[in-house]
């Protein structure tokens, strides 16, 4: 079973036309994608001292580079996101970074860098952080569905951690959404066996993503971003094919690399959004039989 969609996003936004001049902090901002550990660490204390809302992209990347980086230095940079992102910072900022923060406390292999991005996830959205299952989808219960998101994939390149932390975060969220009865993390903090599953009377499944593009197209003031994202619908834990999913999108913004950053967000999480909230659950609820 083959299931398509065509979607197409298009956001106009309006940004400012100021000169950005150079200054400590986009020296800082550079500084956190050197190849020493020492310097990386260096730049990212430094940019939480500052307190500048231009260092939470610089961050983001930092607490979400899994290995790439020590652990020292993604604790510095979630407890960074939590000292820079108040009430009053922009309301597209405060979701990259929580959708960071979220995404290391639910993979992050250290218990300490788990234990500072909730720390800083209560801190910026006032209400105690946890898990997917806490963020999205009901507590397990006797029968019912389950629903394992994959660790989704995207190109190799700088900003491919936090892509694929945008589509888990978004496919998350929206399945919590649209089937808030539905189950996405096991109590145990572990993925249930079939054996588990079956004595619960739950039915299992699984979805995965796959960035395959993402272009940047500048005319003028503009730059318009377009994704494409396929995405895998299966049974778990056996992962029988179900259906494939493929949409698209385009955002138009503006040509400052922030604002690219910001763009290139949108597009991926309304095309995730949009697979998961027309195809993935309504194609469940038929396999399942379930209202």
């Amino acid at each position: 079973m083959t299931i398509a969609i065509a979607l197409a996003v298009v956001v106009s936004l309006a940004f400012s036309t100021s000169i950005a001049i150079a200054d400590a902090t986009d020296d800082l901002v550079k500084q956190t994608e050197s190849s020493s550990d020492k310097e990386r660490l260096a730049a990212t204390v430094s940019l939480t001292k500052g307190g500048d809302p231009r260092a939470i992209l610089a961050l983001t990347k930092r607490v979400n580079a899994d290995i790439e980086d020590s652990i020292t230095i993604r604790q510095a940079a979630a407890s960074g996101l939590g000292q820079i992102v108040k009430s009053t910072t922009k309301s597209s900022y405060k979701k990259i970074a929580t959708a960071a923060l979220q995404k290391a406390v639910d993979l992050d292999p250290s218990d300490k860098v788990k234990k500072e991005a909730a720390k800083s996830l209560t801190a910026i959205t006032g209400s105690a952080a946890g898990s997917a299952a806490s963020s999205g989808a009901a507590t397990n219960s006797s029968g019912g569905i389950y629903v394992n998101v994959g660790p989704m994939s995207a190109p190799a390149g700088t900003n491919q951690a936090t892509q694929k932390g945008w589509m888990t975060a978004k496919a998350t969220k929206q399945l919590g959404k649209s089937a808030s009865s539905w189950v996405t993390a096991w109590p145990s903090g572990k993925a249930p066996t079939k054996k588990e599953l079956d004595a619960k009377k739950m039915a299992g499944f699984y979805i995965d993503g796959t960035l395959n593009t993402l272009t940047v197209t500048k005319a003028g003031a503009d730059a318009t971003v377009a994704c494409k994202i396929s995405m895998l619908l299966a049974t778990y834990p056996d992962k029988n094919i179900v259906g494939n999913l493929s949409g698209g999108a385009k955002v138009v913004g503006g040509t400052k690399p922030k604002d690219i950053a910001l763009s290139e967000q949108d597009c991926i999480e309304a095309v995730i959004e949009d697979m998961v909230k027309s195809k993935v659950v309504p194609t469940i609820k038929s396999k399942t039989g379930t209202p």
